[in-house]
C-alpha cells in the first residue's frame, strides 16, 4: 500500500512539473449572423492570461478582410492580456442565406511567467442572410396605408472626433474614420431626411485598438430600415512604441519594426555585455533596458520597457540573446623554450640572442682589461725609472692584443656552433 501511494505522489509531482514548464492556451472566436453586404467584427480572446501573442486570419472563407490580417500584442505580467483584438470582414451580396467559415491562428504566445505557449487555432461561423424579396412588388412608391413614409435615408453624420472617409453621401453606406489611441468612446449623431424617421447608433463605446464597427440603423415611418456603417480605427499607442531598436555591432532577427516585439540575436563569440540602443517614438517616454549586462553562456533575455507618464501602462520589447562558450588559448607545455629570434651580425651570420649576449660580455671584458691596463700605467709611470717605463710600454700592447685575441676566439667558437645548428636544420647561407 505504501509503495502505491508513493508511486501516485511521484506521478503527481511529475505532472505538476510539466505544467510549470509549459502553459496551454486556447483562443476562441464568436460566430455571428449579418445581412447581405454588411460588415462584421470578430473578436479573438484567450482563456489564459498572456504577455505576448500574434493572431492571424488563416482563411477568410469567402468574406473580404478589411485592414490587416495580422494582429500583434505585448504587455507585462502585471497587466496580462485576454482580448487578442478583432478583425473586420465584409459579406458579399447573396440571394440565399449563406454560411461562411473563418479560421484564425495564434502563435508566438508567452504566459505571465514568460513561458512559451503552444500555438492555438479558432473558427468563427458567419451566417449571411439574403434580403427579403417582396413577391408582389407594388409600383406605388408609397403603398402603405395612411400614406406612411418609407424614407430611411440620412442627410448627414456628425462625429465627436475624426472625419468620415469618404465624405458623406446618403447613398454611401460604408465609411472609415481614424482616431487616436486615447479615444475610448466616440459620439455619433445623424440628421434624418424625413422627420418621422428614427435612428439608433451601436458600437461607440469601449473601442478596441484597430477596427471597430459603428452601425447606424435608420427606421422609416413605415418600418423600412436602412443601415450606415462606420469603421472606427483606433490607433495603437504611439507614445508607447520604439522608433528604433539596435544592438551596437550586431543585426537583430527579424529586422526591427515598431509593431514587432520579439527578436533574437546569436553571438559568434562570448561577450558579457551588449550595447542596446532603444529610441522611443515620443522622446519624453522613459525607456528601461534590463538584462544587457552580465550575460551568461546560453540563452539570455534582454527587455526594453517603455512606461507611460503615470507609470500605469507598459510596452515591452524582448531580445533573446544566445551566447557561446568562451574559447581558451592553449597553455604552453612545461619546459617549452621560447623561439629564439636570429639577429644578423658579423657579415650576415645568424646568431641567437643568447650567443649575442655572450659576445657582448666578451667584448665588454676586453674593453675593461684595456682600460685597467692604461689606468695602471698612468698611475705607475711617474714612480718608475726610465728603463722600467720603457718595459711597461712594451708589455701593455701585448697584454691588450692577447685580450682581444681571446675575445675573437670566443666569437669564432660561437660562429662554429651557429653553423652547426644551421646544417642540422638544413639551411645553407
Amino acid at each position: 500500500m505504501v509503495k502505491k501511494i508513493t508511486r501516485i505522489l511521484l506521478i503527481t509531482i511529475f505532472i505538476l512539473a510539466i505544467f510549470r514548464v509549459t502553459s496551454n492556451a486556447g483562443i476562441s472566436a464568436g460566430s455571428k449572423t449579418i445581412n447581405s453586404g454588411e460588415t462584421v467584427s470578430i473578436s479573438i480572446s484567450s482563456d489564459t492570461p498572456l504577455v505576448s501573442y500574434r493572431v492571424e486570419v488563416t482563411e477568410s472563407g469567402g468574406l473580404t478582410v478589411n485592414g490587416s490580417r495580422v494582429n500583434n500584442g505585448m504587455s507585462t505580467p502585471s497587466a496580462p492580456i485576454y482580448s487578442l483584438g478583432s478583425f473586420s470582414f465584409t459579406a458579399p451580396q447573396v440571394s440565399v442565406d449563406t454560411t461562411y467559415t473563418v479560421r484564425f491562428s495564434a502563435t508566438e504566445m508567452d504566459d505571465t511567467s514568460w513561458n512559451a505557449v503552444p500555438n492555438s487555432a479558432a473558427t468563427a461561423t458567419i451566417t449571411v442572410k439574403a434580403p427579403v424579396v417582396n413577391p408582389n412588388p407594388n409600383p406605388n412608391p408609397n403603398p402603405n396605408p395612411g400614406n406612411k413614409s418609407n424614407n430611411a435615408n440620412l442627410t448627414g453624420i456628425t462625429l465627436s472626433v475624426g472625419e468620415l472617409s469618404p465624405a458623406f453621401n446618403k447613398n454611401t453606406k460604408d465609411y472609415t474614420v481614424h482616431v487616436g489611441n486615447e479615444v475610448m468612446n466616440i459620439d455619433v449623431s445623424a440628421t434624418k431626411e424625413h422627420s418621422k424617421a428614427t435612428y439608433s447608433v451601436a458600437g461607440t463605446r469601449n473601442l478596441e485598438v484597430g477596427d471597430n464597427i459603428v452601425t447606424i440603423t435608420v427606421t422609416a415611418e413605415d418600418g423600412t430600415k436602412n443601415y450606415y456603417r462606420i469603421n472606427v480605427i483606433r490607433a495603437t499607442d504611439l507614445v508607447m512604441r520604439l522608433s528604433s531598436l539596435s544592438v551596437n555591432g550586431f543585426n537583430l532577427t527579424p529586422e526591427f519594426n515598431p509593431a514587432i516585439f520579439n527578436y533574437t540575436l546569436e553571438l559568434e563569440e562570448f561577450l558579457s555585455e551588449l550595447d542596446v540602443i532603444a529610441i522611443p517614438e515620443n522622446e519624453n517616454t522613459p525607456v528601461e533596458i534590463v538584462g544587457a549586462k552580465d550575460l551568461v553562456v546560453g540563452e539570455n533575455i534582454i527587455l526594453i520597457i517603455l512606461k507611460s507618464a503615470d507609470g500605469s501602462e507598459e510596452t515591452m520589447y524582448k531580445i533573446i540573446v544566445t551566447v557561446p562558450e568562451a574559447i581558451e588559448e592553449p597553455e604552453k607545455n612545461a619546459g617549452e623554450e621560447e623561439e629564439k629570434t636570429p639577429i644578423g651580425i658579423f657579415g650576415g651570420i645568424n646568431i641567437s640572442k643568447d650567443k649575442l649576449l655572450a659576445i657582448g660580455v666578451a667584448l665588454l671584458t676586453t674593453a675593461t682589461i684595456i682600460m685597467l691596463i692604461v689606468e695602471g700605467y698612468k698611475e705607475r709611470r711617474p714612480k718608475l725609472p726610465a728603463a722600467r717605463i720603457e718595459e711597461e710600454l712594451k708589455m701593455t700592447p701585448v697584454d691588450a692584443v692577447e685580450a682581444v685575441e681571446l675575445a675573437v676566439e670566443k666569437v669564432e667558437k660561437l660562429e662554429e656552433l651557429n653553423e652547426a645548428e644551421k646544417k642540422k636544420a638544413g639551411k645553407h647561407f
